[in-house]
């Protein structure tokens, strides 16, 4: 006589089995996106919209940075006294490309107070060794340098964007029949727009 068990224990015990990985992805999942901005001026915000939290951010934001091949408009602006989460006083620098905000970099006073905040609210970085922590969020992915205490937050989608467009500038810069280099170097890359 044959034995047939039910459809219904064959899924019970396919589901015992699936459960510690289903809980694994949902505690993944749990983890917080790192944030989107610095107080009201938010990731993928103009330049004018960002000036209308900052009065004393710059007019242009046009004009290319040093060092950086012609029509890459990218610029800094340093804020002082900010906030990032609760931890204050950080100094935070705004990177705008092409008039966008595409990311942010945060200096706070107090390293182990900011390492302390980050594991706490991000808990483990997904990467993390001795000069660089990282957290990738769907959205955004956050960088800590425990030598400066630096917070450097992008946005994942406009990164790729900006790496796109700089290749296209490479190209652009190469005589005709020259073969454009497999990567833009690193250093060119700066960190992550938004939108």
């Amino acid at each position: 006589m044959r034995n047939r068990s039910s459809p219904c224990l064959h899924v019970a015990v396919l589901l015992a089995l699936a459960a510690p990985f289903f809980g694994f992805l949902s505690a993944a999942a749990a983890v917080p996106e790192p944030p989107d901005g610095i107080g009201a001026v938010k990731l993928g915000m103009s330049l004018d919209e960002a000036r209308a939290f900052v009065p004393s951010l710059p007019a242009s934001g046009d004009s290319p940075s040093e060092g950086k091949p012609s029509g890459f408009a990218y610029a800094e602006e340093k804020l002082p006294d900010q906030q990032f989460g609760e931890l204050r006083p950080c100094e935070a620098t705004l990177r705008f490309f092409q008039k966008r905000l595409i990311g942010f970099k945060c200096t706070c006073a107090d390293k182990s107070a900011t390492q302390a905040y980050l594991l706490k609210q991000y808990g483990t970085p997904g990467v993390q060794k001795p000069e660089s922590w990282e957290w990738r969020g769907e959205a955004r992915s956050m960088a800590y340098d425990p030598q400066s205490g630096a917070i450097s937050v992008m946005d994942n989608k406009g990164n790729l964007g900006i790496v796109s467009g700089l290749r296209a500038l490479v190209r652009a810069a190469q005589p005709p029949g020259a073969t454009a280099p497999a990567a833009v170097p690193p250093a060119a890359v700066p960190p992550a727009p938004s939108k």
